[in-house]
């Protein structure tokens, strides 16, 4: 009776594993310049129309963009944050922009700059938040932007941007 109630225990517990995926694996992109993991129920797809675009991930209610632009001799990392903060206070105004932070981190053992910002002011608006990640390495400037739709679902994907930034590596 004991070895049959142990049985049962343990099959359920194996199905509950099977179900929630609490045993799934990371997958690896790697190409001849970067590589990062990324969560298997995860896609990588190939961006044709953004220039500086290198690959594109995409999951649940999620969308990542990874680009790179040459840094040129009179700018900077930190130029190119403020540009884009003040871009986009500018220019999505009319979409109800609204900061939600901003942080420095480190990114492949660069200084890389954070921020996350909703838009979207109402049902006609598409409602998303952003996080988007800036660091230059080698003479470049890195993008890693990521696009959450709908904003409530920014919690439920933070874990799974955390695997790509984590992992990111340029080589």
């Amino acid at each position: 009776m004991k070895v049959k109630f142990l049985i049962m225990i343990f099959v359920f517990f194996i199905s509950f594993v099977a179900i929630c995926g609490c045993f799934e694996s990371k997958k690896k992109f790697e190409d001849d310049e970067i590589s990062f993991d990324y969560p298997s129920n995860w896609k990588t797809v190939k961006i044709m129309d953004l220039p500086g675009a290198i690959v594109g991930l995409s999951g649940d209610n999620v969308d990542v963009i990874i680009s790179k632009k040459e840094i040129n001799n009179t700018s900077n990392l930190e130029s190119y944050y403020t540009t884009l903060k003040d871009n986009n206070q500018e220019n999505l105004a009319k979409y109800c922009y609204q900061p939600i932070s901003e942080r420095t981190l480190k990114v492949d053992g660069v200084d890389a700059y954070e921020i996350i910002y909703k838009i979207g002011c109402d049902d006609t608006q598409t409602r998303q938040q952003q996080r988007i990640i800036l660091f230059e390495k080698n003479g470049y400037l890195y993008t890693i932007s990521c696009t959450i739709i709908p904003p409530e679902e920014f919690d439920k994907q933070k874990s799974n941007l955390d695997i790509v930034v984590g992992s990111f590596h340029i080589k």
